[in-house]
């Protein structure tokens, strides 16, 4: 067995991090991307990236397995 204390894991860039979380925060009701990403200046270098991967993502069937649309 392994514990792991996320509460203090530190592995990779957190501004990557809270960069991909924002489009989640938004979505589920959450203060605007905008806002918070003014707080976490580290965030808005990955903006670009975050974007583009969404926008790649975009246009792709949906994967095996997903429920159909509207659900």
């Amino acid at each position: 067995m392994v514990l792991v204390d996320w509460n203090v894991a530190h592995v990779g860039n957190p501004g990557l991090d809270v960069a991909l979380w924002l489009p989640s925060l938004e979505l589920e009701g959450g203060p605007s991307a905008t806002k918070v990403a003014r707080q976490v200046p580290a965030a808005n270098a990955f903006a670009p990236l975050v974007a583009g991967f969404f926008a790649g993502q975009a246009g792709l069937p949906a994967p095996e397995g997903a429920p159909p649309d509207g659900l």
